[in-house]
């Protein structure tokens, strides 16, 4: 600021450039959205009724197939109508209803080995290292994850990427 006694006062205003890289990391951000559409068919396992709206809504924007179940028995339930063109099943490892997303995954793989899994929660993976057997190298999204992160999950899972946990 300059200041002068009865001149009035002139203000210089700096703005950082990170302005105009955010709107670049911005464009970047959705053009790789774009790149993780899809048209596969995805079993969504979530017993939060947000979380799991929040889910089919992107992946319903994003191309893909939905099926919904609010726990893994309702899961083994729609299975039986829509297993053979499910793609993906993505399940929250604790869930209510005597069946967890490890269980769950575990039946249904016995059905369709070919069926990729993508495991969430709000745990640590290390928590299910130990008690509940999850395996290294599967496929772990840890809540609370990014629409971007959610579809390049997928991607993943289904072009045989893998875990990138």
């Amino acid at each position: 600021m300059e200041s002068e006694s009865g001149k009035g006062a002139t203000f210089s205003l700096f703005l950082p450039r990170r302005a105009m890289a955010a709107r670049v990391e911005s464009s970047k951000a959705k053009a790789a959205v774009a790149n993780q559409r899809g048209n596969e068919t995805v079993l969504i396992v979530e017993d939060d009724a947000t979380v799991r709206a929040v889910v089919v809504h992107v992946l319903k924007q994003n191309g893909y197939r939905i099926h919904e179940a609010v726990n893994g028995q309702t899961a083994l339930e729609l299975w039986e109508q829509c297993g053979h063109e499910t793609d993906i099943l993505i399940t929250d490892m604790v869930m209510p209803g005597g069946v967890t997303g490890h269980e769950l995954a575990q039946q249904l793989l016995a059905k369709k080995p070919s069926l990729k899994v993508i495991y969430t929660s709000g745990y640590s993976a290390e928590v299910f290292r130990g008690d509940f057997v999850l395996p290294l190298g599967v496929d772990f999204l840890r809540k609370p994850y990014r629409a971007e992160e959610l579809l390049a999950a997928i991607r993943a899972a289904l072009d045989g990427g893998g875990a990138k946990n």
